[in-house]
């Protein structure tokens, strides 16, 4: 459900805030809302879910209450030229409709990274350690899954079935959905996921914020080498995703498509065939992420986990870089090369996070920290992208130039793999490279400030 939110997001957001009278070089700065709610929002999650006492479990009720938000976001956002109207826009001004949309994108942006950051260390949580592979791989296919309907239904006209018809937009109708799926979604997670209620000791008193805060900051300081390697990576990685995200959709509406968002024109039709186009691809590339999720622990078995992650990202380069020199009204293959980013995703999905759940099992009061300090290098490099993506585009005045910078991140990414520190027994491979922080026997590991770390799964 989750996701089925984040594959609308991604497909409609930037088209709507331009249709509703938003300059194409000021798009990046409403994508702010992801990085400074990913920043802000998760490590706080993760620390006060990993110290929650509520009865029904740690991380139960931030999912609850970051669902119900996310869901006033969804219907706001939809409805957001409807309720303008209110406010005395008309067809041609949608001032206060483009303002309401924006609020409530950032609104929704934070409402669901508090429903979604304590997920993987529920994960941890529930999933024994033999299973925690299959039970990554299961989770990132429901994450694919969640995409693949989500984008599945921003490619069709919603309105034109009969039960969506009474929706003054299509925008409006897919959001609604949206919505009714994140609320079906989470109470099948809340109602079925059993956890054990966190029992403090006597004379346990919760941390204020400034020290919360002072917490989250030495654990990103201690981060197990592991994991901050593959943190590493991961920024490369999502570096690229967000060129993608971002102005993918635009792309193929503006440039493939040859469209005009100013609505009423004569290409307007052209620009919303181009963002259903849009959505198409990103389905397909959601549904390639779900088989090849279920391949991936086979392939890292015979391949081990830097190579195909490695490989995984430089197909990501590839597809971005072709993506540059895709010429107006070549429909087919532009979609075909979104469809293709499936690989990657799927890889993108799993391989770190794979990595991060064995790790966690080393610190089990700090599951929710480094799940959610983890996730930063998925905010942090949205940063980036937010702020310098318009400035790229304005130098090039092309919007396609954007996807160099995303081809060149994930090149990056794709030559950092050798430096991946394999769990061991992570897809039941056995390293062929010992990294020189470690020895035989319990194996000794640094930190990021330099401090050795005794584990006992890691060669």
């Amino acid at each position: 459900g989750v996701q089925l939110a984040w594959a609308v997001q991604i497909s409609y957001v930037s088209a709507t805030l331009i249709s509703l009278g938003l300059a194409e070089d000021l798009v990046n700065y409403t994508w702010l809302a992801g990085p400074l709610s990913g920043t802000v929002v998760q490590p706080l999650v993760g620390v006060y879910s990993d110290l929650c006492s509520h009865p029904s479990g740690r991380r139960r009720i931030f999912t609850v209450v970051g669902t119900v938000f996310s869901v006033v976001g969804l219907l706001g956002f939809g409805s957001a030229q409807q309720i303008g109207y209110w406010f005395g826009d008309t067809d041609d001004d949608h001032s206060a409709g483009l303002a309401l949309a924006i609020f409530f994108f950032f609104f929704m942006d934070f409402a669901i990274n508090t429903a979604q950051g304590p997920l993987y260390a529920l994960l941890a949580d529930t999933v024994e350690e033999k299973y925690h592979s299959q039970g990554n791989a299961f989770f990132a296919m429901h994450n694919g899954l969640g995409k693949t309907v989500g984008y599945g239904l921003g490619a069709i006209s919603l309105r034109t079935i009969f039960l969506f018809c009474f929706f003054k937009s299509n925008v409006q109708a897919l959001y609604t959905l949206a919505a009714i799926v994140a609320v079906v979604t989470c109470s099948m997670t809340v109602l079925n996921v059993p956890e054990i209620p966190f029992v403090p000791p006597e004379d346990f008193q919760y941390p204020s914020v400034s020290k919360v805060v002072t917490k989250i900051w030495n654990a990103c300081m201690d981060l197990p080498l592991p994991i901050s390697r593959a943190f590493m990576v991961q920024s490369c990685a999502y570096l690229a995703w967000y060129t993608t995200y971002i102005y993918g959709s635009t792309w193929m509406a503006l440039v493939v498509f040859r469209g005009d968002s100013q609505q009423g024109s004569p290409g307007y039709q052209d620009y919303e065939l181009g963002v259903e186009a849009a959505s198409l691809g990103y389905m397909g590339m959601a549904a390639i992420s779900v088989l090849w999720g279920l391949l991936l622990p086979l392939v890292g078995q015979f391949a081990g986990v830097r190579m195909t992650w490695s490989l995984n990202l430089v197909i990501f380069a590839l597809i971005l870089y072709l993506s540059y020199f895709v010429e107006p009204g070549q429909k087919g293959y532009a979609i075909f090369l979104l469809a293709m980013l499936g690989f990657p995703l799927g890889a993108s999905y799993q391989i770190p996070w794979s990595i991060v759940t064995v790790m966690t099992l080393q610190t089990p009061e700090k599951k929710g920290l480094y799940s959610t300090i983890y996730n930063l290098c998925q905010c942090l490099t949205e940063f980036i992208v937010a702020l310098i993506g318009g400035y790229i585009i304005d130098i090039n005045n092309q919007i396609e130039s954007i996807f160099l910078l995303g081809s060149a991140a994930a090149a990056l990414g794709a030559v950092l793999c050798i430096f991946i520190i394999e769990p061991k027994g992570l897809y039941g491979h056995s390293p062929d490279f010992t990294p020189p922080c470690c020895a035989n026997g319990p194996y000794r590991t640094r930190t990021a400030t330099g401090r050795e770390d005794l584990l006992e799964n890691v060669h």
